[in-house]
């Protein structure tokens, strides 16, 4: 039988042991995980102190997003914007449609590069129709999970040659979780 097709008992005897037990002469394997937790906690100080390092070449400010953009501005700066939704309650703060008139403004002249996140809306992708975006759905949980709706979120951003190749969180800011 190949591994594709074994039961997980035996995957997980095959990679990592198992633990047998009996039965009526029957012989069975526990659930074992195949695969090692993401977290360690015998290996957390040594996570947490590479996180400490990485972390610590970020700025992290308490500003209006314009002054943090002003401030900041250079090409090598990436800009991730997540205001409020449009025309949507719950975030209890102001945060009028000029905002996203001059988000887009930014992202036509700055030099870094500027990402946004926000409500799928007519009024949103006419204001950012020049720029690349992309529709992903998502839960939308303002107000906690027991409220959660099917939404859709536009991600919208200033480059022309568009998007990126992905990387995962962790290979991103360099965490190393393979055990």
């Amino acid at each position: 039988m190949s591994p594709e097709v074994q039961p997980l008992g035996d995957q997980a005897h095959d990679h990592v042991g198992g633990v047998a037990g009996a039965n009526g002469g029957e012989r069975h394997w526990a659930d074992v995980a195949v695969a090692p937790p993401k977290l360690n906690l015998l290996r957390i100080e040594e996570e947490l102190s590479a996180a400490h390092l990485h972390l610590s070449l970020a700025y992290i400010e308490n500003l209006p997003w314009i002054d943090v953009v002003k401030r900041y501005d250079r090409p090598h700066t990436l800009f991730y914007c997540d205001p409020p939704y449009w025309q949507t309650a719950g975030y209890g703060v102001e945060f009028g449609f000029e905002h996203y008139e001059n988000m887009a403004q930014y992202m036509r002249e700055i030099d870094g590069t500027m990402i946004v996140s926000i409500n799928d809306h007519p009024d949103i992708r006419k204001v950012f129709a020049e720029f690349p975006m992309t529709t992903v759905a998502i839960n939308y949980t303002v107000g906690g999970g027991q409220n959660a709706q099917s939404a859709k979120e536009l991600i919208i951003g200033n480059r022309s040659e568009g998007w990126p190749a992905a990387k995962s969180m962790t290979e991103t800011i360099g965490l190393n979780l393979d055990f």
